[in-house]
């Protein structure tokens, strides 16, 4: 009994692949299988609703701790082994948990900086 290949399998890929350059003189085009449309459409919603909720839920609250040597030329001797903190991008609004930034905040103090340095988008508004 001949065992066949399933269709989506390396080795028939590579015989269809040799079949196309058979028959075509020009040049090498696979055909792929035809997608239907409603297996697309099913698949980009599922991928959009993906990107959705990890940029709404995870990545809103996603907090970086990153510690690293800043050398400074000529810097004056009371600055010296200070810490500064830089904190970016809090979107304060409807959408940011507050306990996310309060425990936010909480971390930031824990750190002792001399300064604190806030970057990027402060607020979220949705003028609706």
């Amino acid at each position: 009994m001949e065992r066949r290949s399933s269709p989506r399998s390396p080795e028939r890929w590579s015989k269809r692949l040799e079949n196309s350059r058979k028959s075509n003189k020009k040049g090498t085009l696979l055909r792929l299988p035809k997608i239907p449309r409603r297996r697309f459409l099913q698949a980009s919603a599922a991928a959009g609703l993906g990107v959705g909720l990890y940029t709404w839920r995870w990545e809103s609250h996603w907090l970086e701790l990153v510690q690293r040597p800043l050398p400074i030329a000529r810097l004056p001797e009371h600055w010296i082994g200070s810490r500064i903190v830089q904190v970016s991008d809090l979107h304060i609004g409807a959408d940011v948990n507050d306990g996310y930034l309060i425990r936010t905040f909480e971390h930031v103090k824990e750190l002792s900086p001399e300064i604190v340095v806030y970057t990027g988008d402060f607020i979220s508004f949705d003028a609706s």
